[in-house]
């Protein structure tokens, strides 16, 4: 009987490397990020050469933006993307106009215990007139 030849096998899968330390999913989450990374740097670049005409043009196109819908059983239509408009309209009132003053306010309370009050009202003779005012004062409130 004659000997069969070996034919490749076309549909046979590509041989995969084999899982070492170095490529474990961490590792290749790392990598991900530095290549994101890398490209963010390329990006920056490509800003900096960016023009107020190229930034006017993308807004103006934004301005007009349609999406793409489907709908079961019928055919897709178009219709106005009203969150893009929406958006270059801010972008563009903000660059017109400028931003609005951010207002915020920050509640940061520091809980002092009874010790540290203690502390504090043996160091201060200051603090110590001061709260005997306001307990004064508390009272005169309460009189009448």
């Amino acid at each position: 009987m004659p000997a069969k030849k070996k034919t490749a096998n076309k549909t046979a899968k590509p041989k995969t490397a084999k899982k070492t330390p170095s490529s474990s999913p961490v590792q290749a989450k790392r990598e991900l990020a530095n290549a994101q990374a890398n490209a963010g740097i390329g990006l920056l670049a490509q800003i900096e050469t960016i023009d107020d005409e190229l930034i006017k043009n993308v807004l103006l196109d934004a301005l007009s933006a349609v999406k793409t819908t489907f709908v079961r059983d019928q055919d897709p239509y178009e219709e106005p993307d009203w969150n893009t408009r929406l958006k270059a309209v801010q972008i563009a009132a903000d660059r017109k106009i400028g931003l609005p003053i951010r207002r915020e306010e920050h509640l940061h309370r520091n809980v002092t215990t009874e010790e540290e009050w203690m502390i504090m009202l043996k160091e201060s003779p200051e603090l110590r007139s001061h709260l005997r005012k306001m307990i004064d004062d508390a009272e005169d409130v309460t009189d009448i």
